[in-house]
């Protein structure tokens, strides 16, 4: 077993020792062996238990590439099984597609509930926006279709009553379907997750019954709070022994532990599909800031303060503060939005002045609305009224940071014998609030990245320093506006600090950690070998020999890039048909899927199911039923079918593959990297954009092979896997071609 890093780190003794860990796996596989008829011992399996054993025990790391077969779910929960019974442990599952998630709930959990641990607690965690607001739906049924806002009524911005114009704006079509979704939360056939209805229909009303955060007067203020699905599951999560959720949402966690997770202490996390860990959790770092939105702030300002009027005429309210101390503050605040006004406006006014000329010439395939800054000192008269804006919003903050702890300090929502209306108060008032405080702290984290970038002094440091900056020019019926992007391509020290050193143990586990024969890639990319906990990697190979499965990459003229090619793509596809009903054709872009589509003979065009035009589920769902009809049915995709597609035998037997899956080279956080990549001297194709191929390469492939009993062919549709100098290192990568090629 390889070894990349054996740090020493001060800890509390193991839990339990190696021969008491040993002997508890040995009886858990035997329960289970002996539970599930026909289970088959997998020694591959038993390493994968062994290994996280090990992490877990130790409290340290293990990273794992698992191929297709291993029973890789399975021995991480029988790893975990001991720790979360015994020891009090919660295990935090993370996984990337849905598939999988669906997987560990319908079938690996079972079997552990079934025949080993019959009172597993086991919960999935969501976004907020994903649960069901019995509130909202309520008063959305409960307003006049159509009706008009009356300017004397209790709402005071167009922000405020957005909520109500949202409700008015209803069509009778979504009313109808909202009280339907509202009968089956009441007849208890509906949980309240959102994820879970399918009703015709259900996304054009989603974004009118979710939970908002900043719309919610908390459980125990609101008249259906002993109802309510997120407060309800978040009780569920505190108390279960499991829980599987998503890289984003475990990501927020670690970040700001705003989330029904609340945060990894105490827990032992196991990424699953790993490989997305990176991009996931760099991608939830991003800020962005709006210069157009400052003007907002005054409105806002102005809505707190009409609303503090009314606030004033129910003195139950302020039984914990002063009325006036809160009208100081506001003042206060208002005073620091006028002041430092004039240094955002500044700013918007340069660059819609001279945004074209700052970004220079805009290259092929580039976005001329799209400005990367480059990896130069900033222009100066630029670089001064960044630093002038960023310390304009830090005053700002400065202040709304006492406003918010003088409304915290009130407990508005302790108050006694709270009414409706008092309670609607309340929850705007507090809605303004986080409003004001989001955009105020996205605008500091955005443009902070922009000074500490000119706070570098050498080109050394500022390539170092891994922050990227871009500006978004946008136009809409109120003008054009400027978004300040940032975010960095260096996340390993954050995911140190806040996921490898509060997380008792972590395990990574995937089919695809390994780029270019080692794990160097993946374990540098988030820094596991810098955290003081110690790392081991392995490689557990599948046990399926892929005798029934072949790997081709004909040889044809042209290149995959031309015009050309989608009549290439429909002729390997017409012959494919001649041979195969279950075909699954992966493309690099919805626009090469579209063109294959329109090119396609009608012979068999009626066979095609494209991604764009189901959910995930009924795509799947339709293509089981045509074969089971012994109809053709043809999947065309894109990335989302490379990855999570379970089919076996019959319903997938050949894959075509377009074109080499590189990536997209006109993404700002790519583009950057490759630039500091270039800078540095070092090939931005050999270490960015060869790993991405072959990882997705893999995936792509993979789709064939999913159990003992498949087989089929996979057809890879670019010739320069055989006439290019990097060709030779993508073909070593495939499984399949370690058996035989055809």
């Amino acid at each position: 077993m390889p070894n990349i890093s054996a740090n020493t780190s001060i800890s509390q003794p193991p839990s339990f020792t190696r021969e008491e860990l040993s002997l508890q796996y040995d009886a858990l596989y035997q329960s289970l062996i002996k539970g599930m008829q026909g289970y088959r011992v997998r020694q591959q399996q038993k390493q994968i238990i062994e290994l996280c054993g090990k992490a877990m025990r130790t409290d340290g790391l293990v990273a794992i590439q698992a191929d297709t077969g291993v029973g890789k779910t399975l021995g991480y929960l029988l790893a975990a099984l001991p720790f979360v019974t015994q020891k009090s442990k919660r295990l935090i599952v993370s996984t990337h597609t849905v598939a999988l998630q669906t997987q560990l709930i319908e079938k690996d959990i079972p079997a552990l509930t079934a025949h080993i641990a019959s009172d597993l607690k086991v919960e999935i965690a969501k976004g907020a926006n994903r649960y069901f607001c019995p509130k909202r739906a309520h008063d959305l049924l409960s307003k006049k279709p159509k009706s008009s806002v009356n300017a004397n009524q209790e709402y005071l911005l167009d922000d405020v009553i957005e909520e109500d114009q949202l409700h008015l704006n209803a069509c009778e079509e979504q009313r109808a379907l909202v009280q339907e979704i509202w009968n089956a939360f009441e007849n208890k056939s509906f949980s309240g997750d959102l994820d879970t209805c399918h009703l015709p229909g259900i996304e054009s009303v989603q974004n009118m019954i979710n939970r908002k955060f900043e719309r919610c007067p908390r459980a125990k203020k609101c008249q259906f709070g002993d109802s309510c699905p997120y407060f309800k599951q978040s009780e569920a999560i505190d108390k279960a022994d499991i829980v599987i959720a998503n890289h984003s949402l475990t990501a927020i966690a670690a970040i700001t532990s705003n989330t029904v997770l609340r945060n990894l202490e105490d827990s032992i996390v196991v990424f699953d599909e790993a490989h997305h860990v990176h991009d996931v959790y760099r991608d939830n770092l991003l800020s962005c800031y709006e210069l157009s939105q400052f003007a907002v702030l005054s409105n806002k300002v102005e809505g707190l303060g009409k609303l503090l009027k009314r606030m004033e005429k129910i003195p139950a309210l302020f039984h914990s503060c002063s009325s006036e101390q809160l009208k100081t503050l506001l003042h206060k605040f208002q005073r620091a939005v006028e002041d430092n006004s004039f240094y955002i406006s500044e700013l918007d006014s340069y660059l819609f002045q001279n945004f074209n000329l700052l970004r220079g010439a805009v290259e092929q395939y580039e976005d001329a609305n799209q400005w990367l800054l480059p990896l130069t000192p900033t222009e100066a008269t630029m670089a001064n009224q960044l630093m002038a804006a960023l310390q304009a919003l830090v005053s700002i903050g400065r202040v709304l940071t006492q406003l918010v702890k003088a409304s915290a300090d009130a407990k508005f929502f302790e108050s006694e014998n709270l009414n409706e209306k008092s309670t609607g108060y309340i929850v705007e008032w507090n809605r303004l609030l986080k409003s004001l405080e989001v955009y105020v702290s996205e605008g500091i984290s955005s443009l902070q990245r922009y000074v500490e970038f000119d706070e570098c002094l050498t080109d050394a440091q500022r390539v170092e320093s891994g922050l990227v900056r871009w500006i978004n020019r946008k136009t809409n019926q109120q003008g054009v506006t400027f978004q300040l992007i940032s975010n960095s391509v260096n996340i390993h020290e954050h995911f140190r600090k806040h996921v490898l050193e509060v997380a008792d143990s972590v395990v990574f586990a995937s089919a695809t950690l390994k780029v270019q024969g080692g794990f160097n890639y993946f374990v540098n990319q988030l820094g596991l070998n810098a955290s003081n906990k110690a790392l081991d990697v392995a490689e557990i190979f599948s046990p399926f020999d892929y005798k029934a499965a072949c790997f081709s990459a004909p040889l044809f003229n042209g290149h995959p890039n031309s015009v050309k090619h989608a009549e290439t793509i429909c002729t390997y596809l017409k012959k494919s048909i001649n041979r195969h009903k279950s075909i699954l054709v992966l493309f690099s872009s919805y626009r090469q899927m579209n063109e294959v589509y329109t090119l396609a003979c009608n012979s068999f065009k009626h066979s095609i199911l494209c991604q764009n035009d189901f959910s995930k589920r009924e795509l799947i769902e339709q293509h089981k039923r045509r074969i089971d009809r012994g109809d053709t049915s043809i999947l065309f995709g894109v990335d989302g079918l490379s990855e999570g597609l379970d089919l076996q035998q019959q319903y997938l037997t050949c894959v075509l593959i377009a074109k080499l899956p590189f990536p997209a080279l006109s993404t700002p956080m790519f583009k950057h990297f490759s630039n500091m990549l270039e800078a540095k001297g070092m090939s931005s194709f050999v270490q960015q954009s060869l790993p991405i191929c072959e990882r997705k390469l893999i995936q792509s492939v993979g789709r064939l092979i999913r159990g003992e009993e498949d087989y089929g062919e996979v057809i890879l549709l670019d010739p320069r896997v055989n006439t290019s100098r990097y060709g030779k290192s993508l073909l070593a990568s495939i499984p399949m071609l370690k058996h035989q090629q055809c």
